[in-house]
C-alpha cells in the first residue's frame, strides 16, 4: 500500500480539527478497511504459498492503515511520538480467534506454477478485530484483503452512528447509510450525509459524495 494514501489518511485527521473529535466510540459504529486487487498472483506462486494475504499485506500495510485510523494524536510537536501512538494502538487490539476469520481462495489458484496443489493458504481474508481502549472500546474493526476481486481498490470507510430517532422515517434506508470521512478514504475521500431532497418539503435524499472505492 503505497504511503502518499496513508499519509492522506494522517494530513486528513490532523489538519483538520472539525474531523479528529469525531472518531472515537461515541460516535463511530464500525470501520472498515479494504484492500481487493483484481489482478491473480501472478508469477509470484512460489512465495505466495508460503505467505498467504494475511502475512503479505495484512499483519504490516493494513495494521499500519488501522493504527493511522485509530491512534491517539501524538505527544509533543510534529511527527516525533506518532510511531509510539500507533504501537499503542497495535497493542491494545484484542487477539484473533478462529471463530473471527474468513479465509479463501480464488478459482484457479492451485493452477499457478509453485503453488502446492493441496495448499490451503488463504488469497482472500476478512477479519474482524476490536481494540480493548477507551476511545474505541466495543467498536467493530473489518478488514479485508483479496486477489482476483471485482474491482482493484483500497478504501477506508467509517459509520457513524445514527440518530436517536428516526424523525424523517428514513428506516429503513438510515440502517444502510455508509459513511466516509474525508481524507480517510485513500486520495478521494468525502464526507456522506443525508440531505432534504430538492424541492420536496421536509424530503430526505441520500448527500455527498460516489462511495466507491477509489482506484488505486
Amino acid at each position: 500500500m503505497a504511503f502518499e494514501p496513508v499519509e492522506n489518511v494522517l494530513f486528513g485527521r490532523f489538519a483538520n480539527g472539525v474531523i479528529e473529535p469525531l472518531l472515537n466510540r461515541t460516535y463511530v459504529e464500525s470501520i472498515q478497511i479494504t484492500m481487493a486487487e483484481a489482478f491473480d498472483v501472478s508469477d509470484r506462486g512460489a512465495f505466495y504459498d508460503r505467505t498467504g494475504a494475511i502475512r503479505d499485506v495484512v499483519q504490516n500495510h493494513m495494521l499500519q492503515v488501522l493504527a493511522t485510523v485509530m491512534a491517539n494524536p501524538p505527544e509533543g510537536d510534529g511527527l516525533s511520538n506518532w510511531r509510539d501512538a500507533k504501537a499503542q494502538l497495535v497493542s491494545s487490539l484484542t487477539p484473533l480467534t478462529p471463530e473471527r476469520v474468513v479465509r479463501g481462495q480464488y478459482e484457479g489458484y492451485h493452477d499457478v506454477q509453485g503453488v502446492d496443489r493441496r495448499s490451503t493458504v488463504e488469497t482472500y481474508v476478512a477479519l474482524r478485530l476490536e481494540s480493548d481502549s477507551w476511545r474505541w472500546a466495543g467498536v467493530p474493526i473489518v478488514i479485508r484483503a483479496g486477489k482476483c476481486m471485482p474491482v482493484t481498490a483500497t478504501e477506508v470507510a467509517v459509520r457513524f452512528r445514527h440518530p436517536p430517532r428516526d424523525l424523517f422515517g428514513l428506516a429503513p434506508a438510515a440502517a444502510q447509510e455508509r459513511t466516509t470521512v474525508p481524507g480517510l478514504a485513500g486520495d478521494r475521500g468525502h464526507p456522506h450525509a443525508r440531505g432534504q431532497e430538492a424541492g420536496c418539503r421536509l424530503g430526505a435524499t441520500d448527500g455527498g459524495a460516489d462511495l466507491r472505492p477509489a482506484a488505486r
